[in-house]
């Protein structure tokens, strides 16, 4: 296991509660990278997810000393720095070195935040598995392994792929009922960033469903959680440019080879485009993808010469949405923007900011 001594902030002075948890998940998948192959060796592997989830847990006991961080800084530390550099972190990192462990292992596992106060604001972080269809629950922080029963209020979260990108399921428990909710602003980035380049003609066909159909077309994208404004204008920046075409029907994802950059003489667009990157962001903005497609179908759109904004082999092997879900981080505000006990000054981890750095290399204009 390779130790990641960098640090890189991602959080400003009071980030709220869920900068915590979306950063926690935002770098699951370099945790779980991190212990594939490491975790075979260092605990007695037997299938079981529950002996298994407890000798994880005993490792990180035995190895880390729980050591509180403080308000003015908050620490995420991924497995091979809190195993191979610290020695020493709280819930946070604890977890996520469970969460690493086990999903190294293909084990069903998450999150579970829980608060102890009145207003719900979870202040902890341990983990769940799923073993025959139901929950158990797993606090490395404590000697016993077992939750506090004085919870007021738990809210569950399973990360989940596409394409290195993580798209959130929470289930909210307690007080406040159970409800399905999903975290969609990966799906909403990678989503704007096509439209801007107009990939496969999406901001073009936009811009025909707008005309055609605006109160439906700003359902489908407030049902994702985004902001119309947001969506308008991705649609009026993309909907000129020549299509970024794609070929359906032979099932490739990008005209012209993977990894190759086309130039402003090659693509019509200013810089460079870095078609695998496309390629990601196809992949990650699936869900808002197979939206467009049955807003299209309802309007009377043809796919075109660029063909269908997502093949059929893109569409089956994404996740579908569960029916009744709502968006957890909804940009048109009103819920959320809870405050937090947790104090980042700044918050640091390592290999978050790829994917944003993508989006902006994408979509800049070359000076």
């Amino acid at each position: 296991m390779n130790s990641y001594n960098g640090k890189t902030t991602i959080a400003k002075n009071n980030a709220k509660t869920k900068d915590i948890i979306e950063a926690l998940c935002n770098v699951v998948p370099i945790a779980v990278d991190q212990c594939k192959g490491y975790v075979n060796n260092v605990i007695n592997v037997t299938g079981d997810p529950i002996k298994d989830a407890k000798s994880c847990c005993m490792y990180i006991r035995k190895n880390v000393k729980y050591k509180a961080d403080g308000f003015s800084e908050q620490n995420i530390q991924l497995p091979g720095r809190m195993f191979k550099g610290t020695k020493q972190a709280d819930c946070k990192s604890f977890s996520l070195a469970f969460l690493g462990m086990m999903g190294a292992l293909g084990y069903d596992c998450g999150f579970r935040f829980a608060s102890y106060r009145k207003n719900l604001i979870p202040t902890h972080v341990y983990n769940f598995v799923v073993c025959n269809g139901k929950k158990f629950t797993f606090d490395a922080c404590v000697k016993n392994l077992k939750e506090s029963p004085r919870h007021t209020f738990l809210k569950d979260m399973k990360v989940q792929y596409l394409s290195g990108l993580p798209i959130m399921e929470q289930d909210y428990i307690g007080k406040k009922g159970t409800g399905k909710k999903i975290l969609l602003a990966p799906v909403r980035g990678a989503f704007i960033a096509l439209l801007n380049l107009n990939v496969r003609g999406l901001a073009k066909k936009l811009s025909i469903a707008l005309q055609k159909d605006p109160s439906r077309t700003k359902a489908m994208w407030e049902k994702l959680g985004g902001k119309f404004d947001k969506l308008e204008k991705a649609i009026n920046k993309g909907k000129s440019k020549k299509p970024l075409a794609g070929e359906s029907k032979n099932n490739k994802a990008l005209k012209g080879i993977d990894g190759r950059y086309l130039t402003d003489s090659e693509s019509g667009y200013i810089g460079v485009v870095d078609l695998a990157a496309i390629g990601t962001f196809l992949a990650t903005a699936a869900p808002a993808l197979i939206a467009a497609k049955a807003l299209f179908k309802q309007n009377g759109i043809p796919e075109g010469e660029e063909g269908d904004v997502i093949t059929k082999d893109e569409a089956d092997a994404t996740e579908p949405l569960p029916k009744g879900f709502e968006a957890a981080d909804p940009e048109t505000g009103g819920k959320g923007g809870t405050g937090t006990s947790f104090k980042p000054s700044p918050l640091l981890i390592g290999g978050v900011i790829g994917g944003l750095a993508l989006v902006y290399f994408l979509t800049k204009k070359k000076k």
